[in-house]
């Protein structure tokens, strides 16, 4: 409410407080007189100087003559603010019963540097007189209504300026109601008491001048946050407070708030309540988009990542051409080696390509001047693709030479990277060394050369010109001795010679050692152990680790396939090369086609069928053969209806039918048998569960239809290609992996690649006409948008209105869509960035 306009009488003689009262009781002087003498400085009227001096007479004799109540100003609160002030719940009442506004916002505005601007209820809530809140509700304050604050503000080096209620700035506690005081101030009692009496516990604030960032950490919730006050959270999460509340302009939720303050006890509360682990904020850090994972790994918060990746968070999550979790960790400068191990241990993929240059994780620490990172990742036990190169054809020696980082190369080529690759331009590392100038970078590669040429390792005719002639010969004689001691020495325990160490491949290597104790064997236990072969000590050292590595992972491996595979009687042999040679997907693929096929060949295997199955049940019976016609006629459905393109994508959709079918059969059998069939299913699902899509992608995650309305408007020069599916679809994940290449191939800044889940934003499928219903037949949809309108889907209705069945393939989708020639045309017409005016000061 603003300032009363009852009609006021100025009064300039010079009184005592004492005299105007005889003066106003005998009737000489109006009740509603504006004393300004210098004796009543700062105060509007008699009533609200009555209250401050205590007089209970005067205030009655006033109040039953018609003084103006409520009259408000800037010099002074209003009576029955100063009554809630004074915890007078005698005079509160009684000013209430005297119509006194009991929603009436303080229009007073000092003294600076800041003035609260509250209602009575307000301030009571912020006073914590309890008893006052309760009077005030029961004659029915607005639980819900908001403050406002006047603030004296510098801004960059100016002078202070008064910031008024229309023009608040992000430190202003604007729009804030009494739930937020009591939140604030951390009073459970004051919360209860509002919460009881519908207190609005998603109120946010709204800034109507300049945005705030991060407006959650305003609303209760995000103050019981900010205060680490578990138990306020959890009252107001049973009240109803949204655990997925984000701010208008930055989507910041109560989950990266809690990683950011490292509240583990919070986070765990947030999530068990349905709080969003993979939430994306608009806010970036430098190249690392905002997740609460991401904010956790910026502030070193160990526990707080380990407590997200254990509930959800994606480790390798990538959005646009924002970096994935474990690069945050290099990019913000927290470089932690126990974050990176956690994360490394937790999945997180360090041969990833990042945007349309596909640089990889060591491409980038290659850049860094970090001397200890470099040898931490080239020695871990989850093995990096040292020989990776960019799109430029650029390999981490590439990168670290135009960087100027000499250590970084120097481990590079004592960890074995390829000396002889070549860039798009055909340069290898010396050249570029050479390029440049750079002739410490020039001799270190040489010498290396030298080293490997010695040792019978292939070097290409290019780097071999650069050490011909004289320059070098001493250093090559020495190396040749050096050969010829690793050749005749051997490995204490072992018939391998020190030469094999250098020269064999590390997997072989590591069949042959693996019987070696790698944790008290002296060839691993001691660090200096290569000292004696000088210019090969460091490159020994570095295939020592790498091997010890390899052993250890075989024995890992050995061991999970003998407790699994012993009863079945396979050759060690065979267990050694699968461990040794099959990437995961292969085994996983191997492993389910064993469990696939399992029954039929005890079946058909004479000695596996006469271990277990006595002389009469050697044979297929008829129940058998039908369940087994009933599993063929199961997967030609679904696997049709899954939408499969290629043979990879059909055995992985059979194998769940199949493992099924298998389960019933050794049940079938013997209960026994089906009970060890069972433990070995779910052992193998928990242990090699099937390898997901890790690489690059160039996707944006579009929240509804109003989301992708705002991208189309917000430039029509940019083409999109949008795929509208649901999480739960079995189509649409087969087609996620050929969407992700699709947008890491053809992505640009006016070609972009959306997706909706259609699943969580309905109003987009509506739109759209996108049906998400589990027999829809129209998951996946793609959409084309061009100068902001729909051009071309697939799959879409003919004239009848029959929709015509689109095969998801790579190639049918480029062809379809014709992104070739789109792509051509938006890369050569790329969009021209506008020049921002520079706005002149008033």
């Amino acid at each position: 409410m603003g300032i009363q306009q009852t009609k006021l009488i100025p009064y300039n003689c010079q009184l005592t407080y004492d005299e105007a009262r005889e003066k106003i009781i005998n009737g000489s002087l109006s009740a509603n007189t504006i004393p300004v003498e210098k004796y009543l400085k700062g105060v509007d009227t008699y009533l609200q100087y009555a209250i401050k001096k205590n007089d209970e007479k005067f205030v009655d004799y006033l109040l039953r003559n018609s003084v103006d109540i409520n009259f408000n100003s800037k010099n002074c609160h209003p009576a029955i603010y100063l009554a809630v002030e004074k915890n007078d719940k005698k005079l509160v009442k009684k000013l209430l019963d005297a119509n006194a506004d009991i929603n009436l916002q303080s229009q007073y505005e000092g003294p600076f540097p800041v003035c609260e601007q509250f209602t009575p209820l307000q301030l009571a809530v912020k006073l914590n007189h309890y008893e006052i809140i309760e009077l005030l509700i029961s004659y029915g304050a607005d639980i819900n209504a908001c403050c406002s604050i006047i603030e004296e503000y510098q801004y960059m080096g100016h002078p202070s300026f008064v910031i008024y209620r229309n023009a608040i700035l992000p430190n202003t506690m604007h729009h804030f109601t009494p739930l937020h005081i009591a939140v604030n101030n951390e009073d459970e009692e004051i919360v209860d008491l509002l919460i009881e009496n519908k207190a609005d516990v998603n109120n946010s604030p709204k800034y109507n001048f300049v945005s705030c960032l991060h407006a959650t950490s305003k609303t209760p919730l995000g103050i019981a946050i900010k205060k680490k006050n578990l138990t306020l959270v959890k009252k107001l999460i049973t009240a109803g407070a949204d655990v997925n509340i984000s701010s208008w302009n930055d989507y910041w939720t109560p989950l990266h708030l809690a990683a950011e303050l490292d509240a583990s006890e919070i986070a765990l509360l947030l999530i068990n309540n349905g709080a969003n682990v993979n939430a994306v904020s608009n806010i970036s850090l430098g190249y690392c988009t905002t997740t609460p994972l991401r904010i956790a790994i910026k502030n070193n918060h160990l526990e707080m990542v380990k407590l997200l990746v254990k509930n959800g968070a994606l480790v390798n999550f990538q959005v646009n051409d924002f970096l994935p979790p474990i690069l945050c960790s290099i990019f913000t400068f927290v470089r932690s080696r126990e974050m990176i191990d956690y994360l490394l241990e937790s999945g997180a993929d360090m041969n990833f390509d990042w945007r349309s240059e596909k640089s990889t994780f060591l491409h980038y620490v290659a850049s860094m001047n970090d001397g200890d990172l470099m040898p931490f990742l080239l020695t871990h036990k989850y093995v990096i693709d040292i020989n990776t190169v960019t799109s430029k054809k650029e390999s981490v020696l590439h990168k670290a030479v135009q960087c100027i980082y000499e250590s970084n190369s120097i481990h590079l080529l004592n960890a074995g990277i390829d000396i002889n690759l070549v860039d798009i331009n055909g340069n290898t590392a010396h050249d570029i060394a050479y390029e440049s100038d750079q002739y410490s970078y020039k001799s270190i590669i040489e010498r290396h050369v030298v080293k490997l040429t010695a040792a019978g390792i292939y070097v290409s005719d290019k780097n071999l010109q650069t050490v011909e002639g004289a320059k070098y010969d001493n250093l090559r004689e020495e190396c040749l001795d050096i050969v010829a001691l690793m050749k005749k020495t051997k490995i204490v325990g072992s018939d391998v010679t020190y030469y094999q160490l250098l020269y064999s491949h590390r997997n072989k290597l590591a069949r042959i050692l693996k019987y070696l104790d790698v944790d008290h064997h002296e060839f691993f236990f001691y660090a200096n152990y290569f000292s004696k072969f000088t210019r090969y000590s460091e490159i020994l050292w570095y295939r020592k680790i790498m091997i010890k590595q390899r052993i250890l992972l075989l024995k890992e491996a050995e061991k999970f396939l003998d407790e699994v595979m012993s009863d079945v009687g396979l050759p060690d042999t065979l267990l050694r090369n699968i461990t040794d040679y099959l990437s995961n997907r292969e085994l996983y693929i191997l492993v389910n086609i064993l469990l696939s096929l399992s029954y039929i060949i005890a079946k058909q295997v004479p000695f596996i069928c006469s271990y277990l199955f006595s002389e009469d049940e050697r044979e297929l019976d008829g129940k058998e053969t039908h369940i087994l016609f009933f599993l063929l006629f199961v997967i030609m459905i679904r696997t049709r209806k899954s939408g499969s393109v290629t043979m990879i994508h059909y055995l992985s959709t059979s194998f769940v039918y199949t493992k099924i079918t298998n389960l019933i059969l050794w049940f079938y059998a013997d209960i026994r048998m089906g009970i060890l069939f069972a433990v070995i299913f779910i052992f193998c699902a928990l242990i090699l569960p099937e390898p997901t899509y890790q690489g690059p992608q160039n996707i944006t995650f579009i929240r509804g239809a109003n989301g992708l309305e705002e991208e189309l408007n917000r430039d029509t020069r940019i083409v999109w290609v949008v795929a509208f599916y649901t999480a739960w679809n079995p189509a649409c994940n087969t087609f996620a992996p050929i969407y992700s290449q699709l947008s890491a191939e053809y992505a640009l800044e006016n070609l972009r690649f959306g997706k909706i889940d259609i699943g969580r934003f309905p109003d987009a499928g509506l739109k759209y006409h996108v049906s998400d219903a589990s027999t829809s037949k129209q998951l996946p949809t793609i959409i084309l948008f061009k100068n902001g309108k729909e051009v071309d889907r697939r799959p879409y209705a003919d004239k009848n209105g029959k929709l015509v069945k689109f095969l998801f393939s790579l190639d049918n989708m480029k062809a379809a869509f014709d992104l070739n020639n789109i792509y051509k045309f938006c890369k050569t017409n790329p969009l021209k960035k506008k020049e921002k005016k520079s706005i002149k000061a008033e």
